[in-house]
């Protein structure tokens, strides 16, 4: 195993620093300097810990050609910053720093994959199941303190432009357009998958469409008066898209996966039906040979891709005095 520079230990025994997404909005609008001098160090800390995280890595992990790579490039950002002078009022430079480093490091998720498939294929599938569920648990841990460490990076070179909604990555948004497009895009994703998805409907600024489906908890006409238009809501909003998107496409799912399962029960029924008719008629029981089945009037393949009787999914959200809440719902029998 690779032993670690001095440098990196270093830096690897130093402890990392909260950054509240108010203090990042502030620093960012007001005091970019400062900003700049705060992350100059926090971000080779926490390279110097991923590296130091990733050689202690089991299951033969830390050996793999793909997790050596990993360390190499993440140790190479500890001595850039630390050869990179304390960042002064004109920060220019150092945001160049931390395009480059931004850039050098996105193919990071594929090389670990790869890492992952090595040390798989040389455990065998049964042994790498037993370990599997570990090996989950630490590839979340260290992916979710990457994206803390780019959210940092990203957050200063995008906080060089001046902005009038926001600060950074940190901006002000409408929940209800980021509800609208997160759900375009999961519609587009079920439909991909299954051929046909629910409606979402978007319910809390107004702009809602109303209800008309008879077996919910509310009708057109309660839900059509005017909603007055709520303020806008700052916080990251590709943070916020993606939980929405992956909540709105998980209720789709259930939704259709739902609606199939009672089509499939019907159809059943149907035959049933069909079948029963047919032997009171003839006072003895048919045989339901393929001749039979085939004159069933059975749902198509097309037909049945019809989203009849398909359930809406609502978003629903409401502002507090300091916070959004966002409901989603859907009729997928969870």
């Amino acid at each position: 195993m690779r032993a670690l520079g001095r440098r990196v230990e270093d830096f690897a025994r130093k402890s990392c620093r909260a950054f509240p997404l108010e203090e990042l909005y502030r620093l960012g609008r007001d005091d970019r300097p400062q900003l700049a001098r705060l992350i100059h160090q926090e971000i080779a800390i926490r390279n110097a810990q991923l590296c130091k995280e990733l050689l202690l890595l089991p299951f033969g992990l830390a050996e793999t050609a793909g997790v050596r790579k990993v360390v190499e490039c993440f140790s190479s950002y500890v001595d850039w910053l630390s050869e990179f002078p304390a960042p002064s009022k004109d920060d220019a430079a150092f945001t160049e720093l931390l395009k480059q480093i931004l850039k050098d490091n996105a193919d990071i998720t594929r090389t670990v994959g790869g890492a992952v498939l090595e040390v798989r294929s040389a455990l065998g599938e049964a042994q790498y199941e037993e370990v599997r569920t570990e090996v989950d648990l630490i590839l979340d841990r260290f992916f979710i303190k990457r994206i803390g460490l780019r959210f940092l990076i990203q957050h200063h070179i995008e906080a060089a432009e001046a902005s009038s909604d926001g600060s950074g990555i940190i901006r002000s948004m409408e929940v209800g357009n980021v509800l609208r497009a997160a759900a375009a895009e999961a519609r587009s994703a079920v439909v991909e998958e299954f051929g046909l998805a629910p409606q979402v409907e978007v319910i809390g600024d107004g702009a809602e469409i109303p209800l008309v489906h008879t077996n919910t908890y509310a009708t057109g006409s309660s839900l059509s008066r005017p909603i007055p238009k709520q303020d806008c809501f700052t916080h990251v909003p590709s943070h916020v898209h993606f939980i929405c998107f992956q909540l709105l496409r998980n209720a789709c799912q259930a939704a259709v996966g739902n609606w199939k399962r009672r089509q499939c029960q019907e159809q059943r029924e149907l035959l049933l039906a069909v079948a029963s008719d047919a032997a009171a008629q003839q006072s003895q029981s048919v045989p339901l040979g393929r001749a039979t089945v085939a004159g069933f009037p059975i749902m198509s393949r097309k037909l049945m891709q019809l989203p009849e009787g398909l359930a809406p999914v609502r978003a629903i959200f409401a502002h507090g005095r300091e916070d959004v809440s966002i409901k989603v719902s859907d009729e997928g029998g969870g």
